[in-house]
């Protein structure tokens, strides 16, 4: 009996054994999308092909939405007591009023609350004309000062409805496995953010007429926007380009990649650049640069709303659009490394070796502009 105990916890442990040794393995199987995998593939390739010895892979640091609370805006101190709330019993805004200060009010959403300031402010001025016929100066100057304050934080407002709820910090989601990006899909975000700048347009310049459906639907389109997978995708593909540029030029500088233009490993470095970059990174590459084309909507309406923006999303803002110009330049510093290696095994456009005829003969498979000998 004892022996078939021990045997049931031997079977046991080796089972407990068998995973220890296999859950790195199934992690980092599970922990690259398929845009990581393409670069981890040809990243490899590359660095066989040519000798590489790569430096470890410093990461950029991603741009992370700030915290709900980072973001929220300082109420406004000019209000309306009850007494001249009943006062204004005649008048449009004391149903308005009444409603933003009922506990339901309170607690509404950052857009219900950009309604309720774009009514108010729109029909204000009727009501002050209403009190200045019947002669209450006092508290028309009590309202108009109300009125001031609103107007002051119309921006702070806007921004934290079109830009402070959840809805825009869904579009910067950063996934943390990145999917193949697809720049269609992000079509649509573009366009509401292209409509929102439109309407924000006219509500600071002192047209408060809102469509509260039209508004909404542009938030919802927001949310299931692929900024952050943009971002991410941008990122990952500059760690891995970058690592790869690094390495060859240290390599170059050692020694040469080819002794001869032609030389044996030719044909393979040609045949890893064309399928491997040209052929297999470079359709995502030009998803990519279509998407950060798209992010300049979300981009213009930050800039339009910049003056309501919170402190912390400002330095999110200017972080966030350095890594990205830094970043959407990563394949063409990546074709430029590629050039004296090309150039050296005579892959590079106007060379022909005899050895290897078969060589890049356009500058155009780098997704560089072609040019005429001698330029």
């Amino acid at each position: 009996m004892r022996m078939v105990g021990r045997k049931r916890y031997s079977i046991a442990q080796a089972l407990r054994y068998v995973t220890y040794l296999m859950a790195p393995l199934l992690v980092a199987a599970c922990g690259a999308g398929p845009a990581e995998s393409r670069l981890q593939d040809y990243q490899a390739r590359l660095a066989r092909t040519l000798q590489l010895e790569l430096p470890i892979q410093s990461e950029s640091e991603l741009a992370r939405f700030p915290r709900p609370r980072d973001l929220v805006a300082k109420p406004v101190t000019a209000t309306i007591d009850l007494i001249e709330l009943w006062s204004l019993r005649d008048c449009a805004l004391h149903g308005l009023i009444a409603n933003k200060n009922s506990s339901l009010g309170r607690v509404s959403l950052s857009s219900t609350k950009l309604f309720h300031e774009l009514d108010f402010l729109r029909l204000l001025p009727a009501c002050l004309k209403q009190l200045e016929i019947s002669g209450r100066d006092e508290l028309s100057t009590a309202l108009e000062q109300v009125g001031n304050a609103k107007r002051e934080r119309l921006p702070s407002f806007i921004w934290q409805a079109l830009l402070g709820g959840q809805e825009y910090r869904d579009y910067w989601n950063l996934p943390q496995q990145v999917p193949d990006y697809d720049a269609a899909a992000g079509a649509p975000a573009q366009q509401a953010a292209q409509a929102l700048i439109i309407l924000a347009q006219a509500w600071l310049k002192n047209d408060y007429r809102v469509d509260r459906a039209a508004v909404e639907t542009h938030l919802k389109k927001m949310r299931f926007g692929n900024a952050g997978v943009l971002q991410k995708s941008l990122i990952l593909q500059h760690n891995y380009l970058s690592s790869l540029d690094v390495a060859t030029k240290v390599r170059l500088a050692e020694r040469p990649i080819c002794f001869s233009a032609g030389g044996a490993p030719a044909p393979v470095i040609d045949n890893v650049v064309r399928k491997y970059f040209v052929g297999e990174l470079q359709p995502w590459s030009v998803q990519l640069q279509k998407g950060i084309a798209q992010l300049q909507a979300a981009q213009q309406l930050e800039a339009l709303l910049a003056l309501g923006e919170p402190e912390a999303f400002q330095s999110w803002r200017l972080k966030r659009d350095e890594l990205l110009e830094i970043a959407s330049g990563a394949p063409r510093r990546h074709v430029q490394s590629l050039l004296p290696v090309l150039e050296q095994c005579g892959l590079s456009p106007g060379q022909a070796p005899a050895a290897y005829p078969q060589k890049m003969s356009n500058r155009s498979d780098l997704g560089l502009p072609t040019t005429t000998p001698g330029t």
